[in-house]
């Protein structure tokens, strides 16, 4: 399916390529769903309290007790990452020593809220 789209004519063919697109998307996102041994969604984000199971599951093995602590953390520690790289890129200067001590990132609308209440530092200020 790939191939044709591909190789289909530019002459009056552009719904034809739409048409294929939709197609091939289809078909990837079918066989996606059908993998074996896929995990299931445990945090279901279409439900409600979805943030609170997001927590819990992607970050389970965190040892910190209550949720809003971990959110503060996880939300400091990864704009921290980002001032890192920042400065990295920017000047060249990296600490080797650092790493983000969670797996998952912390949800963006958390991120945001940190950042307007000023809870953790902003990730242009210089050190």
């Amino acid at each position: 399916l790939f191939d044709t789209l591909a190789t289909t004519p530019l002459e009056g063919g552009q719904d034809q390529r739409r048409a294929l697109l939709g197609a091939l998307l289809r078909v990837e996102a079918e066989e996606i769903d059908d993998v074996e041994g896929q995990q299931p969604d445990r945090v279901r984000f279409e439900e409600e309290e979805w943030k609170e199971r997001y927590y819990a599951v992607r970050f389970q093995g965190a040892t910190l007790a209550d949720p809003e602590t971990l959110i503060a953390t996880s939300c400091e520690k990864y704009l921290e990452g980002l001032r890192i790289s920042l400065k990295y890129y920017c000047m060249g200067d990296f600490c080797w020593r650092w790493s983000y001590p969670f797996r998952h990132a912390p949800l963006a609308s958390d991120l945001a809220a940190a950042l307007e209440a000023g809870k953790v530092p902003s990730v242009v200020e210089p050190d």
